[in-house]
């Protein structure tokens, strides 16, 4: 019988959910200031020649990465997105002087720190036009 069964109050029923939407609208400004600031090194990063770069992690805003492992992959994406033309990446180093990596090496793609060296010629060229290119190292401004 449906007559006597209590059913939860509407507010109680609201007080989550308006709880969950202010988290989500929390963790959005931070995603959308993490956004930014990749977008500003890339911007930077026009400034010279090349497609290739290093930031060294002294240099960047950690507290706005806030996932440096994967910002040379995310660099890639987010610059084809706005000019496949123009695709370009910023891989993150901790120590440039102990940095092991041939950043001369026309072909490397430094993507994540636990799969670092790719070919840049086996990218989809569709989207990444990487092309030929060395790694120089990104200052801050």
């Amino acid at each position: 019988d449906t007559a006597n069964r209590t059913f939860p109050h509407t507010p109680s029923l609201l007080l989550p959910g308006w709880s969950a939407w202010g988290e989500i609208i929390k963790t959005g400004g931070i995603y959308r200031e993490r956004q930014a600031y990749i977008d500003e090194l890339l911007d930077n990063s026009r400034q010279l020649q090349g497609n290739r770069f290093l930031l060294k992690k002294k240099d960047a805003d950690m507290s706005k990465i806030i996932v440096p492992w994967a910002i040379g992959a995310e660099t890639l994406l987010r610059s084809a997105m706005i000019s496949p033309v123009e695709s370009r990446t910023i891989f993150m180093v901790e120590d440039l002087e102990n940095f092991s990596y041939n950043t001369e090496d026309p072909y490397l793609y430094l993507a994540v720190h636990f799969w670092r060296d790719w070919n840049a010629g086996s990218l989809n060229l569709t989207y990444f036009k990487l092309g030929e290119g060395s790694y120089r190292v990104l200052l801050p401004e």
